[in-house]
């Protein structure tokens, strides 16, 4: 009977087995948590060094901008998506100005100070919606999201303006640096074999142009056709801004600075679907306007226009739909405390309601074919 355990020393046994029990379960919770933090603290390291070595891929050293390799990925994104919307899209070469005699003059050092001195100007001078890169060596380069030619044309004269007024030293005394510019604007055909080719090419040649002719100057081309200048003058007046403007609900510094603030469109809305939407097209019609793209090789607006689908105001105010849609920027208008929702749909309902044009019966069209 001695050797039977009392129930005091079986609970008691049991309390010490129960604590050694919580403890190491606190132990292991705490090795877990231990764990947890190194793996998250290598998790964002790792990140950390990622984001910094994709910064250096795209980034020049020297100047912080963009370098040719970023360019050149977005420049070709942004031609298919102008492509699209027959949106136009420019560029501006921009070369510093004996750059090779300062190098020599005032050494390496000085060389690099104007680099910098230069890209800070020029970025600070462009566009949220341009692309501000180093080319190369001392050529900068800007790819200039829908511009017309006049603004292409005042933009690279603001930046040679900017250089021309930068002030650099050396030893205390100032040193003149300028820069002579080129620039083109061409809307991107669909088919964009040799457009990108073209477009820099013709940049490049104004800007030496610019050279030839005495330096610290700007040439600009346009390789827009009468037929797409003309489309644009009209997509343009189609717009939801240019609506708001006329109808003077807002003066152009303020739309401009709301249109500077529209979140950028990742993938928009296809011509065909928006017309369908509109009901000025089928779904028979979008699918044969597809099938003669294919064949043709032309823009979807181009085909319907052909074929007496659309219109040509038809196609520029389905196009201004495409390239800015009015619930986006009522949406930004809104966010700046500009418009209350209910005014933003209600000006967004009228400008609808007026600006849309009707729509072509088969009737009609059968006529119009036959009378082209």
């Amino acid at each position: 009977m001695d050797d039977i355990e009392s129930p005091f020393e079986i609970m008691a046994r049991a309390n010490e087995q129960l604590v050694q029990m919580t403890m190491k379960a606190q132990v292991d919770t705490t090795q877990a948590f231990a764990r947890q933090a190194v793996i998250e603290e290598q998790k964002n390291k790792l990140e950390s060094e990622n984001k910094q070595l994709q910064s250096k891929a795209i980034h020049d050293p020297l100047t912080k901008t963009y370098n040719r390799s970023y360019f050149n990925e977005n420049f070709e994104k942004e031609l298919y998506a102008c492509a699209r919307a027959a949106q136009p899209i420019g560029i501006i070469f921009s070369d510093i100005d004996r750059f090779k005699v300062l190098n020599d003059t005032y050494g390496h050092q000085f060389g690099d100070l104007v680099l910098q001195r230069v890209a800070k100007v020029a970025s600070e001078a462009t566009r949220r919606s341009d692309v501000f890169c180093r080319y190369g060596g001392e050529e900068f380069v800007i790819m200039v999201n829908n511009p017309s030619e006049n603004g292409i044309r005042d933009l690279a004269e603001r930046l040679r303006k900017l250089i021309e007024n930068e002030v650099i030293e050396f030893e205390g005394n100032r040193v003149p640096v300028t820069a002579s510019l080129g620039a083109v604007v061409g809307i991107p055909p669909r088919d964009l074999t040799g457009f990108a080719e073209r477009l820099v090419a013709e940049a490049d040649e104004a800007m030496y142009e610019s050279k030839e002719n005495g330096r610290n100057q700007v040439h600009v081309r346009s390789i827009i056709s009468k037929e797409d200048q003309e489309l644009h003058k009209q997509i343009k007046r189609c717009r939801f801004s240019r609506w708001l403007v006329t109808k003077e609900v807002f003066d152009i510094p303020t739309i401009s600075k709301a249109l500077l603030k529209c979140p950028k469109q990742q993938n928009q809305t296809r011509m065909g679907e928006l017309a369908i939407a509109e009901k000025l097209l089928s779904e028979n019609d979008v699918s044969q306007i597809l099938e003669l793209q294919q064949l043709k090789g032309l823009r979807f607006g181009e085909i319907a226009i052909q074929q007496k689908f659309l219109t040509e105001e038809q196609t520029a105010y389905l196009l201004a739909l495409q390239v800015e849609p009015p619930i986006v920027l009522g949406k930004t208008l809104i966010s700046l405390e500009l418009l209350e929702s209910s005014q933003a749909a209600e000006l967004i309902r009228q400008y609808l309601a007026e600006m849309k044009p009707c729509s072509i019966s088969a009737d009609e069209r059968r006529n119009l074919l036959a009378n082209s």
